[in-house]
């Protein structure tokens, strides 16, 4: 499964999860102009998978094993 399909569908479930490093900070319109010449493959590619599951200070045992079973609901769709 794509991280974009798995962010829609845990949407899906109330389950706010987050793309992480996306998007890159040199894509932003304001770094437009400067020039890079490596062309950031690695980062790219971490911009394009990562996938932030809920996290937070008191985000209780239960809920975190909700948001397993519904990863792995998810996984057994597709």
């Amino acid at each position: 499964m794509g991280r974009d399909w798995l962010y829609e569908k845990m949407r899906e479930y109330n389950v706010h999860a987050r793309r992480y490093f996306y998007p890159l900070v040199c894509d932003y319109a304001c770094y437009q102009s400067v020039s890079i010449k490596d062309p950031l493959t690695v980062a790219r590619k971490a911009a394009e998978s990562i996938l932030t599951l809920p996290i937070y200070y008191d985000l209780a045992l239960d809920d975190v094993q909700k948001i397993c079973d519904i990863v792995i609901e998810i996984g057994s769709e597709k």
